[in-house]
């Protein structure tokens, strides 16, 4: 940082150089010339870096060096007529020689230029006062009168100095001392041309107020102050009114918001004027560029601009105006020099806009590339009425053609009483063609498979195959179409369905109490102990490896099957621990966890076992009825005596004890795609989530009635509910009322509602769910007596996040009670309440 007493030159006096009215600079017409400003301009510019008895600083030769560079090569300043001193060059004594050699040689009809870097100081008098100082290559705080110059001799050098314009520029710390306060003249003054170049001129220009230090490092290799001075002259940005001319006063409205933009407001340039101003002003004029043939106006000689792109017909805009069109891709215009702003606009397409920066007389040329900014599509919808939107925001309704955004768009498409379809399109090019066909929204009602437990699921596409102790059933979800396989109907060994496995070749596997069975739909090929290697026909489980090996677990041990030869592995032959297995599952790396009963859990990896069991491990018992490994490689292990999560190192167990466990028997765990675990206990269902276990959620429905239908939830998506309501009883069923506990829901229905024997009706509901997630607890009250055919819904639903799926849950009605189970206990409940209009 430089510590520098910025422009320090307080006139004393009121004192006028130069007489008004002998009009001096004026050519007898009246009109400004090159020579109506100036017969001769000579600077003095001084930079210190090196000091003799002061902190040395860095930039401000650099600072000084670029101010001499800039007034001789743009600026028609003689290097001759350029005064430098620099470090040690710049001594008190050869700066005063050089204010002595400007007082005799710069007439009446001359500016003065100058610059100084360096430190300075500011020195508190007796009375209170300030008095500033600059010092020289030699100057000393401590020897202050001797080897500094003060304000008062700046003053004195000031008023012998005869030239028409003084201008002082000082990068420097502490400045601010020196103004008189007054105002410039503003450039929509009468003749301000005119004025500024006939009148006396005194200004300052500092790097910082009078209280402020100033930064002796900035862009470029200078300080922060000239950086930005050099470049408003160097590129003529400083013309701010775009006359052809710079000013001092448009010199520091250019340099100061930056200066202070980029000091963070440590440092705030200041300007004004000195006494003995009347009303001039310094001008800056690049050299060979000005053009004074039109009367009073003075201005730079133009460049021409060539604008070209890869579209024809763009508007042209500069500086926010148009101007016109491209024509054969381009367009060519004379411009003033300086930096304007450019841009391209069509419609379809992007704009493209950039800065262009014109010197005087320069032809330039300039490129643009304009790219679409949207496309025609044309859209068709079935059925026709159907909503379409882009983005979220309503495009159309059924088929239409319309411009969509360029690039990936979301379309979602639609329709109350069908299914909504979601789709992402890349949009590139026009008349892109686009069908959404959407599909009925499918009641579907509870389905009892003849009140047997499910032991196993698998989900295929559309359909659920359903392990049960009376079958195996293959359920369309959509349809509710099922077909169901036995022992008598079918090659299906056992009607005992233990375990269900769909292979890459979409083959059923399937496990049971007769052997295990392949079905490729239309061919059943059964292994048992009788025909092949399988070592018991009771088959707990199955697991399948990435080579494609079937990996079955059975009463006698594990088998190992790649479609040709079975491999044994049991407690004579092998570490297994038992040879009952129950569970099996493979992790990433291909090792096989297996679960056994009495025996705990065995991984072996192809060669090596290693058992973990109460003994040696946080396992809670060694009877194993189910394993799952989630996305992070943890394995959740289902015992008799509660939940243990394994994740390779660390043990935790949950139990009735500990946990929303309901009971410490678990029979099956199931994982859903959002990492959520479902757990089956022989005390009913519970749900794992992130932050703990926590019990399952009231049933969904109890009902006074024959039949209850939901709509379709997607939670934390959709905006409608429906609920559809039959009256399957023997007499009139009337809705009277509709009660809607949760702020999630309006009922959008009117009352009251009259269902004849048969009638059915769909109740519909404004559903907005929270932003993170979805949660309802709505009591639906239809008010009549319960002899008169009461139907009382009680609707509980729960979720995270953005999901889709069914509404499921425990049915009680009178009379009857029907729980049904995943797994080898109580997991999934199978009352299928699908699916009302969404």
């Amino acid at each position: 940082m430089k510590k520098i007493l910025a422009l320090m030159l307080i006139f004393l006096l009121s004192f006028s150089l130069l007489s008004q009215e002998r009009g001096i600079g004026l050519r007898e017409d009246g009109r400004p010339s090159l020579q109506s400003f100036y017969r001769e301009s000579w600077a003095l510019v001084v930079g210190i870096n090196d000091y003799l008895r002061a902190p040395k600083l860095r930039y401000a030769v650099n600072d000084a060096k670029a101010i001499v560079d800039i007034l001789v090569n743009s600026y028609g300043f003689k290097r001759e007529n350029v005064i430098e001193l620099y470090d040690k060059d710049a001594t008190k004594e050869n700066i005063m020689r050089a204010f002595d050699r400007l007082r005799r040689l710069a007439s009446e009809n001359d500016r003065v230029f100058i610059f100084f870097a360096g430190h300075g100081i500011t020195e508190v008098l007796l009375d209170g006062r300030e008095r500033g100082f600059i010092l020289p290559y030699e100057g000393s705080k401590a020897e202050v009168l001797t080897t500094a110059i003060s304000t008062d001799q700046l003053n004195e050098i000031s008023l012998f100095i005869k030239a028409k314009h003084l201008f002082i520029v000082m990068d420097a710390c502490y400045g601010g001392l020196i103004f008189a306060r007054a105002q410039p003249i503003s450039a929509e003054a009468l003749d301000y041309v005119k004025i500024i170049s006939t009148r006396v001129a005194r200004k300052a220009l500092t790097a910082g107020g009078r209280d402020q230090p100033v930064f002796d490092t900035g862009p470029g290799g200078h300080s922060i102050f000239t950086y930005y001075f050099v470049d408003g002259l160097k590129t003529m940005s400083a013309d701010l009114n775009r006359d052809g001319i710079i000013t001092t006063s448009e010199l520091m409205d250019y340099v100061g918001p930056r200066v202070t933009a980029e000091s963070k407001g440590v440092q705030t340039p200041e300007y004004g004027v000195l006494l003995g101003d009347k009303g001039g002003d310094f001008v800056f004029i690049p050299v060979g560029v000005v053009d004074v043939s039109m009367g009073m106006d003075v201005a730079l000689k133009p460049g021409r601009l060539t604008i070209v792109s890869n579209v024809d017909g763009a508007d042209v805009y500069v500086d926010n105006r148009m101007i016109g069109k491209l024509e054969g891709n381009k367009f060519t215009l004379d411009l003033k020099p300086g930096k304007h702003l450019v841009e391209l606009r069509k419609d379809r397409y992007t704009s493209a806009r950039g800065e262009v920066l014109i010197s005087p007389g320069e032809a330039k040329e300039v490129k643009f590339t304009l790219s679409r900014s949207t496309f025609s599509v044309n859209v068709k919808t079935e059925p026709e009425d159907a909503l379409v939107y882009v983005n979220d925001k309503l495009l159309g309704k059924g088929s239409f053609r319309a411009d969509v955004e360029a690039g990936k768009v979301k379309f979602r498409v639609e329709r109350e009483g069908y299914e909504a379809v979601e789709r992402e399109v890349v949009v590139d090019r026009d008349d892109l063609e686009l069908k959404f066909v959407l599909n009925r929204i499918v009641v579907w009602t509870k389905m009892r498979l003849n009140g047997n437990s499910v032991l196993s699921v698998a989900f295929e596409g559309d359909y659920v195959w359903l392990g049960t102790t009376n079958g195996l059933v293959k359920l369309n979800r959509f349809t509710g179409e099922k077909i169901n396989y036995n022992k008598s109907t079918s090659g299906l060994p056992s009607d005992y369905v233990r375990a269900i496995l769909i292979d890459s070749q979409g083959h059923k596997w399937i496990g049971t109490y007769g052997g295990l069975a392949k079905f490729d739909g239309v061919r059943w090929t059964v292994y048992n102990t009788s025909n092949l290697g399988l070592p018991s026909d009771n088959v707990y489980a199955i697991a399948v490896d990435s080579d494609g090996n079937k990996w079955i677990g059975t009463g006698k041990g594990l088998a190992k099957f790649d479609g040709v030869r079975w491999t044994v592995y049991n407690t004579s032959n092998s570490d297994l621990p038992s040879d009952n297995v129950y569970a099996i599952a493979i992790d990433g790396q291909g090792n096989k966890w297996i679960g056994t009963w009495g025996g705990g859990v065995a991984k072996f990896d192809g060669v090596k076992w290693t058992l973990y069991n109460t003994s040696n491990s946080g396992l809670p018992s060694n009877n194993v009825y189910t394993i799952v490994i989630d996305s992070n490689g943890n394995k959740w292990i289902g015992t008799d005596g509660g939940v243990a999560k394994f994740d390779g190192a660390n043990w935790i167990v949950y139990n009735a004890s500990n946990s929303g466990l309901p009971s410490d028997n678990i029979y099956a765990i199931a994982m859903d795609s959002e990492g959520t675990k479902w757990i089956g206990t022989n005390g009913g269902v519970t749900v794992y989530r992130e932050n703990g276990v926590k019990p399952f959620p009231k049933p969904y429905a109890y009902f006074y009635s024959n039949k209850l239908d939901f709509g379709k939830l997607y939670l934390g998506e959709i905006n409608r509910l429906g609920l559809k309501v039959s009256n399957d009883g023997g007499s009139e069923l009337k809705i009277t009322d509709v009660s809607v506990k949760s702020s999630s829901f309006k009922f959008l229905g009117k009352l009251p509602i009259v269902l004849n024997r048969g009638d059915s009706v769909n109740l519909s509901f404004l559903f907005s769910p929270s932003s993170v997630g979805f949660y309802v607890d709505t009591v639906l009250v239809y008010s009549n007596s319960h002899s008169d055919s009461v139907f009382k819904v009680i609707l509980v639903g729960s979720g995270e996040g953005s999901m889709d799926r069914d509404a499921a849950g425990i049915i009680k009605a009178p009379g009857e009670e029907m729980l049904l189970a995943l797994g080898f206990g109580l997991l999934l409940l199978l009352l299928i309440l699908i699916l009302g209009s969404g």
